[in-house]
């Protein structure tokens, strides 16, 4: 899927939101109820998707849930 949002948008920028483990363990728990092995994909599967993103020399950045909701007021930076 990666692959063909490359060569889809060939200009696009891509965001990665992460989430500190513990509580997107409990949050993922709480809305979807808890399996393991699935989040455990979810997380990996995020992981290689930034990777490929990245080592393609593409537009990719990572922000972290818990930052993003301490600094509401700061917008996001995507950079140039």
């Amino acid at each position: 899927m990666v692959k063909a949002l490359l060569q889809a948008l060939p200009s696009a920028r891509f965001l990665f939101l992460f989430r500190e483990r513990r509580a997107g363990v409990g949050s993922q728990s709480r809305a979807f109820g808890f399996d393991a092995e699935a989040l455990a994909l979810l997380l990996r599967q995020s992981i290689v998707a930034y990777h490929e993103v990245a080592s393609c020399g593409r537009k990719a950045s990572i922000v972290w849930y818990e930052e993003m909701i301490r600094s509401a007021e700061a917008p996001v930076s995507l950079g140039p």
